[in-house]
């Protein structure tokens, strides 16, 4: 969306070569979230199994996990962490601070 790249040039141009999967209204897709304090993202799959997801947390407040199928890990910042998003995953912020 033009919009939201021209809040992220640097960002958007740091992606500009990567060799994205071109899936028509699917992919690729580059976003940033946050997960308020407190919030739980219920478990939850994708809908195609033809792209992986890569999660790099870049702020991270003490308490929050991530889980993807059985395991469970304590969100690293700088630690990225790829997925088969048709595996069951689901993410918590257990402190006060946004993540």
């Amino acid at each position: 969306m033009a919009q939201n790249a021209a809040r992220c040039p640097v960002t958007v141009n740091a992606l500009a070569d990567v060799p994205f999967a071109r899936v028509k209204n699917r992919s690729p897709s580059v976003l940033f979230s946050l997960l308020r304090p407190g919030a739980h993202i219920p478990p939850h799959t994708g809908e195609v199994n033809t792209r992986l997801i890569c999660h790099l947390p870049l702020v991270v407040p003490e308490k929050c996990r991530f889980r993807v199928g059985n395991d469970i890990r304590t969100v690293v910042e700088g630690k990225a962490w790829v997925f088969d998003d048709t595996i069951e995953h689901e993410a918590w912020n257990d402190s006060d601070a946004r993540g």
